[in-house]
C-alpha cells in the first residue's frame, strides 16, 4: 500500500483529480450515539447542505444541531455553520433553542468520514484498513462490502498464485496430441474463467445473492462468515479443488 501513495498523489494532481463523489441524503453514526445527516455533501469542496447533527444518551435525544450550509475551515479544522439552529434538552426535559446566522464549532467527524476518497484504501496498510473498516461499520457506510473485500484480496490474491502454479504443473505434466499449445490454451481459458468468476462473485457480494440483503447473505452471516470474505475466497476454493484433482490424476 505504501507504494500507492505517490502514484495516487500523481494521478490526482495530473490525471484524474481528487475522486470524491457528492453524497446525497447521507446518514452516518460518527460516534456511539452521535448521528449526522446531510442532504448533499461534496468531499472535494468539504461542504454540505441541510446538515443535522444529533446526540443521544440512553436512547434519549440530548441535542440537535441543524444548519442550512456547512463548510470545513481547513486552516482551523473547525466547521462553519450558516443559519444554524441548536436545540438542547436537559435532564428534566426542559428545552432550550438558540439560532443565528453563523457559528464556528468543532464537530466529531471529518469530511473523510462523510465522503471518503474512492482510492484512499489503496494507501492503507492492513492495520489502518482494519481500523477504517471498524469505523465504517459504526457509521453504517453502504460501501462497507467493498472495503471488506479489499482487505481479503490482500491475502487471497497471493494465494491464487500458488493455486495456479499447482494447476500449471498438473497441466504441463500431461502430454497431449496438440503439443504444448493445447496446455497453454487450457491454462488461458481457466485463467479467464477465474477472473470472470471472481468479478461475478464480488458483484454478488455488493448487490446480489451474497450481499447482506441477499438470499445467501443472511445464512452466511449467521454462521459467522462475512459475504465479502466468501465472495473473495470462493474462486480460490473452487480452483484449488480443480488444481488438486488435476494434480492427483496427473502422471507421476
Amino acid at each position: 500500500p505504501q507504494t500507492n501513495i505517490k502514484r495516487i498523489a500523481f494521478e490526482e494532481k495530473y490525471v484524474t483529480g481528487v475522486n470524491r463523489p457528492i453524497s446525497q441524503k447521507m446518514h452516518r453514526q460518527v460516534l456511539p450515539g452521535h448521528y449526522v445527516y446531510f442532504e448533499t455533501f461534496s468531499g472535494v469542496r468539504e461542504s454540505g447542505y441541510q446538515m443535522t447533527y444529533e446526540i443521544f444518551e440512553d436512547h434519549k435525544l440530548k441535542s440537535k444541531l441543524s444548519a442550512d450550509f456547512v463548510r470545513l475551515d481547513t486552516a482551523t479544522g473547525r466547521w462553519r455553520l450558516d443559519n444554524y439552529r441548536l436545540r438542547t434538552l436537559d435532564e428534566n426535559g426542559l428545552e432550550q433553542i438558540s439560532f443565528g446566522r453563523r457559528m464556528d464549532t468543532a464537530l466529531a467527524f471529518t469530511s473523510e468520514q462523510i465522503a471518503p476518497k474512492l482510492n484512499s484504501i489503496a494507501t492503507m496498510n492492513s492495520k489502518e484498513l482494519s481500523r477504517f473498516i471498524a469505523q465504517e461499520e459504526l457509521t453504517g457506510n453502504e460501501n462497507i462490502a467493498s472495503y471488506q473485500m479489499e482487505m481479503q484480496r490482500r491475502t487471497s490474491y497471493p494465494v491464487s498464485s500458488y493455486v495456479f502454479v499447482l494447476l500449471a504443473v498438473a497441466l504441463a505434466s500431461q502430454k497431449k496430441r496438440g503439443g504444448l499449445g493445447v496446455n497453454i490454451a487450457i491454462g488461458l481459458v481457466l485463467t479467464a474463467i477465474y477472473i470472470f468468476f471472481m468479478q461475478l462473485s464480488e458483484t454478488f457480494a455488493k448487490t446480489g445473492l451474497l450481499s447482506s440483503e441477499g438470499l445467501l447473505g443472511g445464512p452466511l452471516e449467521w454462521i459467522g462468515i462475512q459475504p465479502a470474505e466468501f465472495a473473495v475466497w470462493i474462486p480460490n476454493i473452487v480452483f484449488a479443488s480443480i488444481a488438486l484433482w488435476r494434480y492427483n490424476v496427473a502422471p507421476k
